[in-house]
């Protein structure tokens, strides 16, 4: 992580407070930071990484160094399911999941996607240690 100006962060959260929290806390960490208050959004912008790589244009592995998901989104969205749409998308996206809510029943299968939790509320320096755990921990294989 010593070139931090070079990765990249898309949090997908509902909630306004908390996308300009992360934002400021992640851009005062060296992040490039891209924000979106739906799935759709990141939807959007993993289909326009398939067109950039499909025309050659782009040559990293995921359109993110990692993505930051809210569990449960307003519009009804589940942030597990959106994750896994958009690995299917991009195999090699990292990924970390952040909730007010235990994961419970969830918790097995977001396990299975290789992905951290954080509790919110969370601290800047509790967001800082599981961005900085996410990015070095190995993508599971697709199944």
């Amino acid at each position: 992580m010593s070139d931090l100006a070079a990765l990249r962060i898309l949090v997908v959260d509902d909630d306004p407070l908390q996308l300009h929290t992360s934002r400021r806390i992640l851009t005062r960490l060296g992040f490039e930071v891209t924000t979106c208050d739906d799935g759709d959004c990141a939807k959007t912008f993993f289909e326009q990484w398939l067109e950039r790589r499909s025309r050659g244009e782009e040559s990293r592995a995921a359109p993110f160094d990692l993505v930051i998901m809210d569990v449960m989104l307003r519009d009804g969205g589940d942030g597990l399911t959106i994750f896994e749409e958009l690995r299917q998308m991009a195999p090699e996206q990292r990924g970390l999941l952040v909730s007010g809510h235990p994961l419970q029943d969830r918790a097995a299968q977001a396990q299975r996607l290789g992905l951290a939790w954080l509790g919110k509320p969370y601290t800047a320096d509790a967001l800082a240690e599981a961005v900085r755990v996410a990015l070095v921990s190995p993508v599971p294989p697709a199944s």
